[in-house]
């Protein structure tokens, strides 16, 4: 039965980030036709720049077992953009990447799925990018990412 849920889990992050893909290709193609280059992508560190002066450097397919009402496993699929200004700060960025998954893992892992499912993604995006700032001081590198976009949440 466990086998047959984490098949389940794995076919439905596949599909997802097929159609996550399919969704980013479609709307790359559609900012490089736009003609204000303006992009306005958080409120919060990033107000106005170029299409071109923005990078983003995606954590796909994060699955984190969350723990259900009766201690059942429940699941999260989790996928993030991390936004960099330049191709040196995308390149570090990228190479940062096993410990920034693990950092979001640590944070999630066994969490009650209730409240986890109830957290606005404004909490869990700040939640998040304060655990990538404490794994980069362990690190003791700099933080080569602007601001954190959660792009998909999946429960099951």
């Amino acid at each position: 039965m466990k086998l047959k849920v984490i098949l389940s889990a794995v076919a439905l992050a596949l599909s997802v980030a097929a159609g996550s893909a399919a969704l980013t290709l479609f709307g790359l193609q559609h900012m490089e036709n736009r003609h204000d280059r303006n992009v306005h992508v958080t409120g919060d560190t990033l107000s106005s720049r170029t299409a071109d002066s923005v990078e983003f450097v995606e954590i796909t397919n994060l699955i984190v077992t969350l723990k259900g009402i009766n201690g059942e496993p429940r699941y999260l699929l989790l996928e993030q953009a991390l936004i960099t200004s330049n191709p040196e700060d995308a390149r570090r960025t990228q190479a940062l990447l096993p410990a920034l998954r693990g950092a979001a893992v640590g944070l999630l892992n066994g969490l009650p799925y209730l409240e986890v499912r109830a957290m606005p993604v404004e909490t869990l995006t700040q939640q998040l990018t304060a655990r990538y700032d404490e794994q980069l001081q362990q690190l003791n590198t700099s933080k080569p990412f602007e601001d954190v976009i959660i792009s998909k949440m999946v429960f099951q």
